[in-house]
């Protein structure tokens, strides 16, 4: 249960992290905001395609690496493998 809980604190957090990174990049390189969600008409399709994109695959690096330094933390910490997700 200890495990699934540093698990998932790290996943939130490193989500958290990667929405700001992407949207501060996007700011800096577009010199806009980021749509405000799916159904922004404000943007066109490019854009809000573009920012689907970036922002998937920013989190799902976050995440990776959320995950893999949580389990080098836990092995390190307890000397053991850090339980299997079922």
């Amino acid at each position: 249960m200890v495990w699934s809980a540093v698990s998932a604190g790290a996943t939130s957090i490193s989500v958290v992290v990667a929405q700001r990174v992407v949207t501060a990049i996007w700011r800096r390189v577009s010199g806009r905001p980021p749509p405000e969600g799916p159904g922004d008409q404000k943007v066109t399709w490019g854009a809000a395609l573009t920012w689907a994109v970036a922002l998937g695959i920013g989190i799902a690096v976050a995440r990776l690496i959320a995950i893999r330094l949580s389990e080098d933390v836990w092995e390190a910490t307890t000397h053991e493998e850090p339980p299997k997700a079922t």
